[in-house]
């Protein structure tokens, strides 16, 4: 007996998808960096996410070839960034496994008012155009 596969839908014309992450949070530790194979620089960070009436969360994020800023951060720091939400899978020691973080196209030290206020109207020019 085989397997059944879900049903493929299409967006039309008027329909958009839409993977888009915005974040604003305190930078848990300075950013992690590593090279990957293909020679990318990629900087790895969490952010801590307090709300008000909700639940505090951490969010990974990582940064591919981030500007040199970003290695100025230190823990504390309050970060705005935006991107896409990836969740990617790896081989372990214990096999395989996965994580969902934030791949970072802008972000900025939220003190920085008016780069702040661009970061967050990338987000609201997408979201404005849906």
């Amino acid at each position: 007996m085989g397997t059944k596969r879900a049903a493929t839908t299409t967006t039309s014309a008027t329909e958009v998808d839409v993977n888009l992450g915005l974040v604003i949070g305190e930078l848990v530790a300075a950013p992690e960096t590593r090279t990957l194979p293909s020679g990318t620089l990629a900087a790895s960070f969490s952010l801590t996410v307090r709300a008000l009436g909700v639940k505090t969360t951490s969010v990974p994020a990582v940064w591919y070839d981030p500007p040199k800023r970003v290695f100025k951060w230190e823990p504390g720091d309050r970060i705005v960034a935006n991107g896409s939400i990836v969740r990617r899978f790896f081989q372990s020691a214990g096999g395989l496994g996965s994580a969902t973080e934030v791949v970072v196209q802008h972000a900025e030290l939220t003190r920085h008012q008016a780069k702040t206020t661009r970061v967050v109207a990338r987000v609201q020019t997408v979201v404005n155009e849906i």
